[in-house]
């Protein structure tokens, strides 16, 4: 369980990040409204890399925030679908990790039937 100190800097972060991407996506637009120059100027590609990793550091946020693992972040190329799929992940922030593993100790969340860290089951099969 990660603290809700943790959490509300994960989350303030998310926002810092999200907000710039977004004001960099409406500088873009406005420009594309505005007509803009048939040659892009020298600053676009250095705007375009910004804004991609505001992205990616607001989705990472998020998923920090929901203690949940680095590699969702393999959906960013999905666009919105991603973002669906990010808002519909459980919140882990808010279970207890108070299962141990037998095996090398670590804390693991009720739920779950194998140790996120070393696989090993966590339950015994109920005899018959």
């Amino acid at each position: 369980m990660i603290s809700t100190e943790l959490k509300k800097s994960y989350l303030k972060r998310r926002n810092i990040a999200a907000g710039i991407a977004i004001a960099i996506m409406a500088f873009f637009i406005l420009r594309r409204i505005a007509g803009g120059n048939a040659e892009d100027p020298w600053y676009i590609n250095l705007l375009m890399f910004l804004y991609l990793l505001c992205y990616i550091a607001a989705c990472w946020f998020y998923l920090k925030s929901k203690q949940r693992s680095g590699g969702w972040l393999l959906l960013i190329p999905t666009n919105i679908v991603g973002l669906i799929i990010y808002m519909c992940l459980e919140d882990r922030s808010a279970k207890p990790d108070n299962i141990p593993c037998p095996a090398c100790q670590t804390a693991n969340f009720p739920d779950d039937a194998t140790c996120r860290f070393c696989k090993t089951p966590l339950f015994n099969p109920i005899p018959e």
